[in-house]
């Protein structure tokens, strides 16, 4: 059975980080639970605990008063973004960032890390059936997009060795906006 965290019905409980950058971001997660892709082929909806561990970690935002409900979510990792469904349990060893809208007020928050596993922290309680969704198939080519870039590969979600030189913090998905467009002035031409 697949599994896979909805990040819009889940709710954060805490958000905890240690002096060394070690932390901990815990959900009580909608959790989607089926035979084929979560949140897509029907299946089982239900609410489960879960951690999301850190290293190297760094909170841009206003955290506020929690729990709040999580009203938009994501995990990038690497150049992988995964929006609002995020698969656990999972390791990743290279730069990650999870993004929440939070509560009534909208506040987003950026959690940065050099690693992060997510671990299940109890059991499934089931809520509800869910039927399916339907799924709008996209070309398979664009001319916009070169064929090999058509689509991302998931990132791997086991193990792996961390690197001998951890990248830079400025590296991190949450610090890779694109560079502000550079600004023209338009030129003065002579009377």
């Amino acid at each position: 059975m697949n599994v896979a965290i909805e990040m819009h019905d889940s709710e954060c409980l805490s958000i905890e980080s240690g002096e060394a950058g070690d932390g901990s971001v815990l959900l009580d997660a909608y959790v989607h639970r089926a035979e084929g892709e979560p949140g897509v082929a029907p299946g089982q909806g239900g609410v489960q605990r879960i951690r999301m561990k850190l290293e190297g970690m760094c909170v841009e935002g206003h955290v506020g008063e929690l729990p709040a409900n999580v009203y938009e979510g994501s995990l990038t990792v690497g150049d992988y973004l995964q929006d609002n469904m995020v698969p656990f349990p999972a390791v990743y060893s290279e730069p990650v960032c999870l993004r929440m809208m939070l509560s009534d007020d909208a506040r987003v928050i950026a959690v940065s890390a050099k690693k992060l596993s997510i671990e299940i922290e109890g059991e499934f309680r089931y809520l509800e059936e869910f039927t399916g969704q339907l799924l709008v198939k996209l070309p398979t080519s664009s001319p916009e997009m070169p064929p090999d870039e058509k689509h991302a590969p998931h990132p791997p979600v086991t193990q792996s060795p961390p690197p001998k030189h951890p990248p830079p913090r400025d590296s991190s998905p949450c610090n890779s906006a694109p560079p502000p467009p550079e600004v023209q002035t338009p030129k003065q031409h002579p009377l």
